[in-house]
């Protein structure tokens, strides 16, 4: 009896001491308490979604299964993960979802309240958000006075979606102005979305009573800057108090099934202009504004224009080109099927001295096409020459000759 005792103490003090501590199984990369705890909430903080998942079990027991953390343990307030550890950080429930709704975050939607501030808070959470493609809500039935607000970036995500349900109006009150040269600016933001099927209101009427010239400074309304990979498409732009959209220095652009309007006779309200840019495709769209339907500046490229209906304005410009006698090119614009009405101009290039142009016309319809227009080459000596296909109207003083006008 002595002997057995004696066996059963010296077996329990060799199972106690063969017995590893959490830091010993860490260190022999085992699974300890901490690490599963870990796996387990890293698992669930990637779910998105906050309804239940219901599941039957039998004929009439129904389960719901929770799909994210605060369903599970209950609000990081009152949730502790142990005695000594704190709740769930509050940091890292954005990082945990893919919506961010600009009501949350204090924005009120009646158009007299200026809502800069909730847009911004919200759009940090947005730009720092890894889920998916976070996407900035602003919802339908709200008119959110935004003044002039950048939207900076990089953001964490490869793509964001500004998704404009509702409307954006701008201050109707020049000294409001924070920034009186643009308004609404992303900058920096690769993968860029914007849609929604909302409206921008720039409302430019309070400007053009007292601006109707160009050396007025007035806000352009959407500023896009550096943003490669921009997907702009379902909205409705109106009354910007310069140009509705300025695309600069960016890549691989699609703009499409958007409606850009301003009266004819306010000033200097170009639809699009793009600067620096390539790889830009404008298609299934309507503008009409005082100015330039669409205006192509120096150093773009691969400019690609289909199906557009332009009209009222100046139709679409390449240029002013060479001011000063400064270096510009513009490159690989192509323009089809568009239809121009009410516009003084259809295609037009400004320059200010000769430059070589090659030219090439396809699928577009206006009552008058060229009017007074000489072209000469650069080189001395050498013919210029003009291509047209399926282009319907007249020219008339043109060299060189078009021959199917």
């Amino acid at each position: 009896m002595e002997a057995r005792v004696l066996s059963m103490i010296f077996l329990f003090m060799i199972i106690w001491i063969a017995s590893p501590s959490p830091s010993s199984c860490a260190r022999l990369g085992f699974p300890t308490t901490s690490t599963l705890r870990d796996d387990y909430f890293d698992s669930y903080a990637a779910a998105t979604s906050d309804r239940y998942n219901n599941k039957k079990y039998g004929d009439d027991q129904v389960v719901a299964i929770p799909y994210t953390l605060n369903e599970y343990y209950g609000s990081p307030a009152k949730r502790q993960i142990d005695d000594d550890s704190p709740g769930f950080p509050e940091a890292w429930r954005s990082l945990a979802t893919s919506t961010f709704n600009v009501m949350n975050y204090g924005a009120v939607g009646n158009g007299q309240v200026d809502d800069t501030q909730a847009f911004l808070k919200a759009w940090g959470d947005v730009c720092g958000s890894t889920q998916g493609i976070p996407t900035l809500i602003i919802p339908k039935g709200n008119n959110f006075l935004l003044n002039s607000v950048v939207f900076q970036g990089p953001c964490r995500a490869g793509s964001v979606n500004f998704q404009l349900n509702g409307n954006i109006v701008a201050p109707n009150d020049m000294n409001a102005w924070r920034d009186k040269d643009k308004w609404v600016q992303f900058v920096d933001v690769q993968g860029l979305i914007i849609n929604g099927g909302g409206q921008i209101d720039g409302q430019g009427h309070v400007w053009w009573k007292v601006c109707d010239n160009t050396n007025c400074q007035r806000p352009t309304a959407l500023h896009i800057d550096k943003c490669q990979g921009l997907r702009l498409s379902d909205i409705t732009h109106i009354n910007s108090a310069k140009n509705h959209i300025s695309i600069v220095d960016c890549n691989d652009v699609q703009i499409s099934d958007i409606v850009i309007k301003a009266p004819e006779d306010s000033p200097n309200t170009d639809g699009i202009d793009i600067t620096m840019s390539t790889n830009i495709n404008i298609q299934h769209s309507f503008i009409g504004t005082g100015d330039d339907c669409i205006a192509i500046n120096t150093g773009s490229s691969h400019i690609n224009i289909t199906d557009v209906l332009c009209g009222p304005g100046h139709g679409i410009s390449i240029g002013s080109l060479g001011q000063h006698g400064t270096y510009s090119t513009v490159e690989y614009v192509q323009v089809r099927h568009c239809t121009f009405k009410g516009t003084q101009n259809g295609m037009r290039i400004k320059t200010w001295q000769p430059l070589p142009l090659d030219l090439r016309w396809s699928n577009w319809l206006h009552k008058r096409c060229n009017d007074n227009i000489d072209l000469t080459s650069s080189d001395p000596g050498e013919k210029t020459y003009a291509y047209c296909k399926n282009v319907h109207g007249s020219s008339s003083s043109s060299t060189p000759n078009v021959p199917c006008l």
